[in-house]
C-alpha cells in the first residue's frame, strides 16, 4: 500500500537477524536514555516495511527506538524484476496458518534477542505495533511475551478467531485499536466484535474509529501520537546517541 514519504533520519544500516533464516531489521536509534524503550513494527501484507519505519519514525516520540523486521515471506507484484523492485513481503502467505504463525513468533523473538543483546541488555520496555495483517502477527507475539510487551498499537487489522480464547493472558494490557468506517477488509461489524473479545479478555482497550477506508495511516496519525506519547516516555532534551546508535569508535 502507499505511505507517507520518509522523514529525515531514515532507518541506519538494517540489522541481519538469524533464526532458522536470516531477517532484515530496519533500526532506527532513540534519543533519550540508554538503553531506550523499543516500538516493534510489524508490517501489513505487501506494505512496503521503509514506509512503516518512516510513519512509525514521524509518529512515535523521539525516545524510542524503533525497530521494524522485514517479513519472511516473499512474493511478486506481477513480472518479477532483474533489480528485485517487484517484491513485496508479507509474513502469512502459505496454507499452513499454524505454522507460520510459530515461525513468525520465534523471528519476533529473535529480534528481540538481536536487540537487546545490542542494548546491552534485555528489552523489556517493549510496544509492539502491527498494520493490517501485522496486527494480528503483533497479537499472536504478544501472548507469548506478554512480560516484555508494555502496550500494542492496532492499526487496520485483526485477530483469528481460532486464537481469541487465549486473549486473557493479554489482560491488562493497553491497546488502541484504530479502524475506518471504510474498510472494506475490516469492516466495522468486525472491529466491533473484535474490540468486544478484548474487553471481555481484559485488555485495556482505546478504539478511534476514522472515516476512512484500509489506507488509514495518515487518518490515523494523530490520534496514534497522543496514545504513543501518553505510553513512552518523553524526548531526553538534548538528544544523544542512544539504544541502537551508532557503535562507539574503537580507541
Amino acid at each position: 500500500m502507499p505511505g507517507p514519504a520518509e522523514p529525515p533520519g531514515g532507518p541506519g544500516p538494517a540489522l541481519e537477524v538469524r533464526y532458522e533464516a536470516v531477517g532484515r531489521v530496519l533500526l532506527g536509534p532513540g534519543a533519550g536514555p540508554d538503553p531506550a524503550p523499543v516500538l516493534l513494527g510489524v508490517h501489513g501484507y505487501g506494505q512496503d516495511p521503509a514506509r512503516f519505519f518512516a510513519w512509525l519514525r514521524a509518529t512515535a516520540p523521539a525516545a524510542c527506538a524503533v525497530a521494524v523486521p522485514v517479513g519472511p515471506e516473499t512474493f511478486y507484484r506481477g513480472a518479477p524484476d532483474p533489480g528485485g523492485r517487484a517484491s513485496a513481503h508479507a509474513w502469512i502467505g502459505s496454507a499452513d496458518r499454524a505454522a507460520a504463525d510459530a515461525r513468525n513468533d520465534r523471528y519476533l523473538a529473535a529480534v528481540c534477542d538481536a536487540l537487546g543483546a545490542r542494548a546491552g541488555g534485555d528489552v523489556t520496555r517493549l510496544w509492539l505495533a502491527g498494520f493490517s495483517q501485522g496486527v494480528g502477527v503483533a497479537l499472536h507475539f504478544a501472548l507469548g511475551a506478554r512480560p516484555r510487551v508494555r502496550g500494542l498499537l492496532a492499526l487496520a487489522g485483526g485477530f483469528a478467531a481460532a486464537y481469541r480464547a487465549r486473549l486473557p493472558a493479554l489482560a491488562g494490557l493497553p491497546l488502541l485499536c484504530v479502524s475506518g468506517t471504510q474498510d472494506a477488509a475490516y469492516p466495522p461489524a468486525y472491529v466491533a466484535a473484535l474490540r468486544a473479545d478484548f474487553e471481555r479478555a481484559g485488555l485495556a482497550v482505546t478504539h478511534r474509529e476514522l472515516e476512512a477506508g484500509h489506507d488509514l495511516l495518515e487518518a490515523a496519525r494523530a490520534p496514534a501520537a497522543l496514545w504513543l506519547a501518553a505510553q513512552l516516555p518523553p524526548a531526553a532534551d538534548p538528544p544523544r546517541p542512544g539504544f541502537l546508535g551508532p557503535p562507539p569508535r574503537a580507541p
